[in-house]
């Protein structure tokens, strides 16, 4: 089975799958149409199939690096920084090291039940 690709960019549209070939030419033989570097929160969301706000927190937590453009939270993901997001993803689950969420800090991991530290 041919690897396809699946592109969501942009709101209520249908999403359009596309195989190799159809990447290496048009149907009219003019050059396929450049895919766009960017993607809005919106896209990110609609791609990984979460809510804005889940995209949002994925962003906040360094999980998955944007930028800002401008001051009102007009975030951009890049199309390559996207993917290696889900690659990573795909390697974490693969080698069964998905991290637990994380409480609201650091757990302290050197003292004891007592709150003590322990001595060597």
């Amino acid at each position: 089975m041919p690897a396809a690709v699946i592109h969501t960019f942009g709101c209520g549209r249908l999403a359009q799958v596309t195989g190799a070939a159809d990447r290496l030419a048009a149907p009219d033989g003019e050059d396929p149409m450049p895919t766009p570097r960017f993607l809005t929160l919106d896209d990110v969301a609609e791609i990984l199939n979460v809510s804005w706000s889940q995209a949002y927190a994925l962003v906040r937590r360094k999980e998955l690096i944007a930028i800002q453009i401008g001051g009102r939270g007009q975030w951009r993901v890049e199309v390559d920084e996207l993917e290696r997001f889900i690659q990573q993803k795909y390697a974490e689950a693969r080698a069964g090291t998905v991290p637990p969420p994380e409480a609201d800090g650091p757990a302290d991991v050197t003292a004891d039940s007592t709150g003590a530290s322990p001595t060597a």
